[in-house]
């Protein structure tokens, strides 16, 4: 908001003084005195959506964990409300899904990571899109992770401003390429750093703009996800302190202390930018009207402290499930801590609640607000259930559903009701006991546990298919531009992904002499397009016989030489001198990007296919209407 503005204050429940009741928040929080000047602003809240990407639920100073310092992530949740059992999924792709919607992802397209499962189903209502219609400017910092061609990309989901990465990670940390709106582009500096920088300067620039309208920003971190890169001032200072308390690994392995090592430095440097941008937040004059909202995608990527919770990313357990939330916006949401269960589904419901705007105008997205009032004026009242034991009838059973925690990955799901979890197995765990010894399980609990897990298969995973079949769409009128980077194609010939893990692969000729491509399966509009190749070279040098490279279509074909430009703008430093820990992922390159020609598309569905020689690395191509 302006300073001084007032031209805001008309408020979606027509009735400012809705905020300025006795907010009674989450009953199961501690009662704790409210200040006499409580009461909501004038004006709609601007919202600071921070998500963290790997970072576990222990990952926080104020867990007790002696091996990082969260000092501004701790400020916030001891000023804010916290959330103690907050679930997510256990990888990337499906909790940014549900956190944009408010539903279940694997009901609407995201079923994986990769090879265009991540994709979030065309006509699902977004939060982005809600807040947007609201008059909020909107905008995305960092990793989106579900789709990246229109219309699934973020440009086309209620996002007017994106620099970022579409993709499940990104390669590299320092001095790399990004994607700037519809474009790639190259960035300076560490990845981390500069998204925030560039929040901020977003955010500064929609306070002085003649708009005058609220902001919606969106930040979400690359990090501690790996390629384990972070920079010395951060490394060297939790391998200064040493790792005082190790994780507890099941296999017995001991614990990687370097990934640990580096994956706490990462989250040091995450609390440093989050403090960075509260910093400039408030001496913009803006801290008091920014609701702030933070939490993490999954449980840990490594077996580290995790205040014992069993299980870590990609795992059904504890876990890898149970994230850090935090709701920060001074004056209205005093310090509470809550210990009833929500997900990750909840977050739309309840930050359009916090942003005023009615049931009606949000009723598109899924989930419950997890705000409770004493007054009935609060339209998001969820109705609290008697927590007696199930009796096993369908109306008992539909009951248990409504305050069960359902979580699901791949073809495993697991159910939290009432202190208990099923797990994928078949097994039932009492999460938390006050007791050495955990109580015996109630037949009739395990029996409600199994009948909501079975009941969500049937509803929620009727469509499953670990296999998505999908076309990549080319020409969508949302976006100038189309990028179809090689993680979306299957190699074909010699040709080889440089990693097993896709989303930051490039495509090499792993037969010399054999004809080497790939192809991706498109729906297109009709038209010419100019097409663009990002490419290197396997060697320093170009081979001696310039080599070339062929994209066609079912109607049309065109064929280009490649070369180094003239003056070679390579990688300062090469990945083996930023990795903490040998990385998984592909290497990087430094990405030439060359005009190929004109190629006609036809319209429906098609095989795009490109066609390289030895020599040859080919990491995307991208496509303009003409």
């Amino acid at each position: 908001m302006k300073a001084g503005g007032t031209s805001r204050g008309v408020v979606r429940w027509g009735c400012i003084l809705l905020f300025a009741i006795a907010l009674k928040l989450l009953p199961s929080c501690s009662e704790n005195d409210r200040g006499a000047d409580e009461q909501r602003p004038p004006d709609q809240p601007n919202i600071l959506l921070i998500v963290a990407d790997d970072m576990g639920w222990g990952d926080l100073s104020l867990r007790g964990n002696p091996n990082v310092r969260t000092p501004h992530l701790d400020a916030l949740a001891r000023g804010g409300v916290e959330y103690a059992r907050f679930y997510v999924s256990v990888v990337c792709a499906p909790t940014r899904a549900e956190l944009l919607t408010g539903r279940h992802a694997v009901r609407y397209g995201v079923t994986g990571t990769s090879a265009g499962r991540e994709r979030l189903d065309t006509g699902v209502v977004t939060l982005p899109e809600v807040l947007a219609k609201a008059g909020y400017a909107t905008g995305l910092f960092g990793k989106w992770h579900n789709g990246t061609q229109a219309p699934y990309h973020p440009l086309t989901r209620g996002f007017e401003r994106f620099y970022g990465f579409t993709s499940g990670h990104w390669g590299r940390y320092a001095d790399y390429v990004i994607e700037d709106q519809e474009d790639i582009a190259h960035f300076d500096g560490y990845l981390p750093d500069v998204l925030t920088d560039t929040a901020a300067a977003w955010i500064e620039a929609q306070e002085t703009s003649e708009r005058d309208a609220p902001w919606f920003a969106m930040l979400t971190f690359p990090t501690p996800h790996s390629p384990m890169q972070v920079p010395d001032v951060w490394y060297d200072r939790v391998a200064a302190r040493g790792l005082d308390s190790l994780g507890v690994n099941p296999s017995g392995e001991a614990e990687d202390r370097a990934f640990t090592t580096a994956a706490l430095a990462m989250v040091e440097n995450l609390d440093h930018n989050v403090g960075r941008l509260v910093a400039r937040l408030e001496r913009l004059g803006l801290r008091q009207n920014t609701l702030i909202v933070f939490l993490s995608d999954n449980g840990p990527n490594s077996w580290r402290w995790n205040a014992g919770l069993p299980g870590k990313k990609g795992i059904l357990e504890e876990g890898g499930l149970r994230s850090p939330l935090v709701l920060s916006w001074p004056g209205v949401l005093t310090q509470q801590t809550s210990h009833e269960a929500h997900t990750v589904r909840d977050l739309p419901r309840t930050i359009t609640t916090l942003a005023g705007i009615s049931e009606a105008a949000s009723a598109e997205l899924g989930g419950h607000s997890m705000l409770r009032a004493a007054d009935s004026m609060l339209l998001a009242v969820r109705t609290q259930h008697p927590r007696d034991l199930p009796s096993g009838d369908l109306r008992s059973i539909r009951t248990a559903e409504e305050r069960a925690v359902v979580s699901q990955w791949l073809d495993g799901v697991s159910v939290l009701l009432d202190g208990y979890r099923l797990l994928p197995d078949g097994r039932v765990r009492q999460v938390e006991s006050a007791t050495t010894e955990p109580s015996p399980v109630p037949p009739a609990l395990q029996d409600t546990l199994r009948a909501i897990a079975a009941r969500f298969r049937a509803r929620e995973m009727r469509d499953y298919n670990p296999i998505d079949t999908r076309p990549f769409t080319v020409g969508y009128p949302g976006l100038r531009r189309t990028l179809l980077p090689v993680r979306d194609a299957e190699p074909t010939g010699g040709a080889a992904r440089s990693s097993r893990w896709p989303n930051d692969s490039y495509f090499a000729c792993a037969a010399p002499r054999a004809p080497c491509g790939g192809a991706w399966p498109v729906h297109a509009a009709a038209g010419d397009y100019r097409v663009r190749l990002y490419y290197d070279f396997a060697d320093e040098t170009p081979p001696s016989a310039t080599p070339g490279v062929t994209l066609a279509s079912s109607v049309g074909m065109v064929t280009a030489s490649l070369s180094h430009p003239p003056q070679p703008d390579t990688l300062r430093t090469l990945d083996a001198e930023l990795d903490r820990v040998v990385r998984d992922e592909s290497d990087t390159r430094r990405w030439w990007s060359a005009p190929v020609g004109k190629l006609p598309l036809a319209a429906g569905g098609d095989t795009l296919r490109v066609q390289f020689g030895e020599g040859v690395l080919v990491w995307a191509v991208t496509l303009e209407r003409v």
